[in-house]
């Protein structure tokens, strides 16, 4: 990290946000305004420098099984966030839109009457 514009103080404090409270570190990355790739690199290095004492006696694949299921756990809380967003709906409902028909002088249209409207086609009637 030398060369870094970052100081130390700042760097631990983003690293911890993600060993410690089990935080992404696209999520951590995004709240500090930072590259992801850049966290990435700093949690890595803070990993080989500081192991995890629960995980020092575990075998290979006890330490896989770890690995996988803290992934699992990462992506559950990314896809509870992102259900927890409001999202834009794409479709309309088209029966509470009104339709405007302009009447031509020669041809007249009854007056109550019922265009059906496709769903999902916009008109535009000149």
């Amino acid at each position: 990290m030398s060369g870094s514009k970052y100081s130390p103080e700042f760097t631990n404090q983003v690293v911890l946000e993600v060993v410690d409270k089990h935080r992404t570190i696209k999520a951590v990355a995004e709240s500090y305004n930072l590259v992801a790739q850049t966290v990435g690199v700093w949690v890595k290095e803070y990993r080989k420098k500081n192991p995890d004492p629960e995980t020092e006696n575990l075998t290979s694949a006890e330490s896989a099984e770890l690995e996988r299921l803290r992934k699992d756990l990462r992506e559950a809380r990314m896809e509870n966030e992102f259900l927890k967003k409001r999202q834009p709906s794409s479709r309309r409902n088209h029966s509470s839109c009104p339709l405007h028909v302009h009447l031509l002088a020669r041809r007249q249209l009854p007056r109550s009457a019922h265009v059906p409207m496709p769903h999902r086609v916009s008109l535009g009637i000149l």
